[in-house]
């Protein structure tokens, strides 16, 4: 990427941010743009010059983009908004966009890695009342790595939790048959977490005003004798996933030194 397209990259990026697109924004981050020109021959005009902008999407994150129509409406308004604001150069040039996926670096043994992928490749087997939830609103839950997740700030949380190699379980399904109703039988944490043999519960709240609700569901892990369990907020996840950890392991550890 020459220093135009970075300028272009991190204006566009700017911009989604100011139009309250954060979670389009970090799929995009780590990927790239690409300005491209082509000519086509034109029987009216003779040659027709016309550039384009390849996007590149990080692999992690193409499926969820490429199948979501929303998010590439955003992504193509986005760019035309740039180009109207930024780029005077291009008035009078026909825009192309493509969406691709951004290569892969290669890197030592990746054939290895690649087939153990493939052998324990499998449909993902959480997230079942999300699933639901989203089904109602016509949606579909977010899937990184084989898991499914309600928004990319958990995904962020998640990755935060792989880089420190914490045993953690993402939208597992938690059943206590004391009334016979499923509905009211079955909870979903966020995620269900292990460190150094203390359990715990560390959920990303998106409505605020749900505090009851929330009370309720931590309530009923309690009863069974998770007790730490701690509420952040989608936005504090999201932008700083790495201090959200840091601060539920901190509190795990008290509850570790408690019960010693």
């Amino acid at each position: 990427m020459d220093a135009f397209e970075e300028k272009l990259h991190r204006t566009w990026m700017q911009l989604l941010i100011d139009d309250h697109q954060k979670e389009l924004a970090a799929m995009l981050i780590d990927g790239s743009l690409e300005v491209t020109k082509t000519t086509e021959l034109s029987v009216e005009h003779g040659e027709d010059a016309s550039r384009g902008l390849a996007v590149e999407i990080p692999h992690a994150y193409y499926d969820m983009i490429i199948t979501h129509a929303l998010y590439q409406d955003v992504i193509k308004s986005s760019l035309e908004k740039l180009f109207r604001q930024y780029v005077r150069l291009w008035d009078n040039t026909k825009i192309r966009i493509g969406l691709r996926v951004k290569l892969i670096e290669v890197e030592q043994g990746w054939k290895d890695k690649v087939r153990a992928i493939i052998l324990h490749a499998q449909a993902p087997n959480q997230g079942a009342l999300t699933e639901q939830v989203f089904a109602q609103k016509g949606r579909q839950p977010l899937v990184y790595q084989e898991m499914k997740f309600g928004s990319i700030s958990e995904v962020r949380i998640a990755q935060a939790l792989a880089s420190r190699r914490v045993l953690f379980f993402p939208l597992p399904l938690a059943v206590r048959g004391e009334t016979g109703a499923s509905y009211m039988d079955r909870r979903e944490p966020d995620f269900l977490v292990c460190h150094d043999g203390v359990w715990g519960i560390l959920e990303v709240a998106f409505h605020p005003d749900r505090y009851e609700k929330d009370a309720a569901k931590d309530v009923w892990f309690k009863k069974s004798g998770i007790v730490c369990i701690h509420n952040y907020t989608a936005e504090h996840c999201f932008n700083h996933p790495s201090e959200v950890v840091d601060a539920f392991l901190h509190l795990l550890a008290q509850h570790k030194s408690k019960q010693e």
